[in-house]
């Protein structure tokens, strides 16, 4: 029996090893360190017992003659008691083994605990990316049969992460060069699609999810808050995409048109603004999107800016062009001004010139006729009094002086 669990423990201490060179390739210079260490410490304790028990034996040799010269004093003719062999020695080597099996058996139980604690990462890390990969795919039908529910978006939420980076926002645009599948739908399940392909898009950057955020669930995160370390998502933003998905699954999309009363947004100086003024012009194809709290929002496909009815709870800013002007607000009453000057464009009753195309008076253009000298005149005379009226001469005759009072 003994045999037996002396072979177990060997196989056990081989396959501990196995494991440990499996995933830790530098085990063998570890344990050379540990033997090595292990061999001093030995050593060092080894002569601290031998200088213990040279100590003990001087001292029992020399209690041992101080009896001896007591007895001879007294009974010349006894001998010495025999001493019994001490077990000092005995006990000190079957301790110093236990603590060095039991210092084995815990370093076994530690190292096997982190090899099943790698495969169960590694596992469950290949798991997440499935997750991800999945959660990043754009929901391809709004259908009520396929809404996802809010506990199953956040059991989902964990270890869901991806590579977010900053836009160029070229004309102070969400997308420079704006949304094809928003300008090509047609249908409400297409608008519907478009509308997940905006947010897919959206969620790639802290700057525009911190906007869409604001417009659709009317909460005011920071951008910073957004992306971590190695630009990648926080669990913040991984809620705010499952919750902005869950709005999308329950709001009602259809195509249509910006209208020209809204109030458009665009990326400022690394934040999403609103217009300053409310009205949009030129392309206005947008999807339409109807929340569940009956807020309306449409997409645009040229830029893929949201625009709402009224005022907006954005910061003011720059969007991407200056959009028309209110009329009580416009001191010309004509409507859109370009920039760089020129007429007026849009609904105005102005039509705009390019200042390259302006033109400029040509060489016989027509000439004022110059304005006329004044002529000094020539009378001597002053100019005749005027004659008092019948009324101002009390009935007299015209010209004749009044009388004199008391007369």
């Amino acid at each position: 029996m003994r045999l037996f669990f002396r072979g177990l423990w060997l196989q056990l201490r081989l396959f501990v090893n196995w494991l440990l060179r499996r995933y830790n390739p530098d085990l063998d210079d570890d344990l050379r360190r540990y033997k090595a260490d292990k061999k001093f410490h030995n050593a060092d304790k080894a002569r601290l017992r031998r200088n213990k028990m040279a100590r003990q034996r001087r001292a029992a040799a020399k209690k041992a003659k101080a009896r001896e010269a007591t007895q001879t004093q007294r009974t010349p003719a006894t001998t010495p008691r025999r001493r019994k062999p001490s077990t000092s020695n005995k006990k000190a080597v079957k301790s110093h083994v236990w603590s060095a099996k039991s210092l084995l058996l815990v370093t076994v139980v530690v190292v096997a605990a982190a090899a099943a604690t790698t495969l169960v990462v590694n596992s469950l890390s290949h798991d997440q990316a499935k997750v991800v990969a999945v959660s990043q795919s754009p929901t391809t039908n709004a259908s009520p049969s396929t809404t996802p529910s809010s506990a199953s978006l956040t059991t989902q939420v964990a270890g869901n992460t991806w590579k977010m980076a900053y836009g160029d926002y070229l004309h102070n645009r969400w997308f420079g060069n704006g949304i094809a599948a928003i300008r090509t739908a047609k249908t409400k399940t297409q608008a519907a699609n478009a509308a997940n392909v905006w947010l897919s898009r959206v969620q790639l950057d802290p700057i525009l999810l911190a906007g869409a955020t604001q417009i659709f669930l009317n909460k005011n995160v920071q951008a910073a808050s957004l992306i971590g370390k190695n630009h990648l998502a926080t669990l913040k933003a991984a809620q705010l995409v499952a919750e902005l998905q869950l709005v999308f699954a329950n709001s009602n999309f259809k195509p249509a048109y910006a209208p020209t009363n809204g109030t458009n947004s665009g990326v400022d100086r690394g934040h999403v603004v609103s217009a300053y003024y409310a009205g949009v012009s030129g392309n206005r194809k947008a999807v339409m999107a109807t929340l569940p709290s009956g807020k309306k929002v449409w997409i645009m496909a040229r830029c893929g800016n949201p625009v709402v009815i009224g005022k907006s709870s954005l910061p003011p800013g720059k969007t991407e062009q200056l959009e028309s002007k209110i009329a009580s607000q416009d001191p010309f009453r004509q409507g859109h001004a370009p920039i760089g000057g020129g007429h007026n464009k849009g609904n105005g009753t102005g039509k705009y010139i390019a200042p390259s195309d302006m033109k400029t008076p040509s060489p016989t253009h027509r000439v004022n006729p110059s304005s006329p000298t004044p002529t000094p005149s020539t009378s001597a005379t002053k100019d005749p009094k005027p004659t008092p009226s019948a009324e101002a001469s009390g009935g007299t005759q015209t010209g004749a002086p009044s009388p004199a009072p008391g007369t």
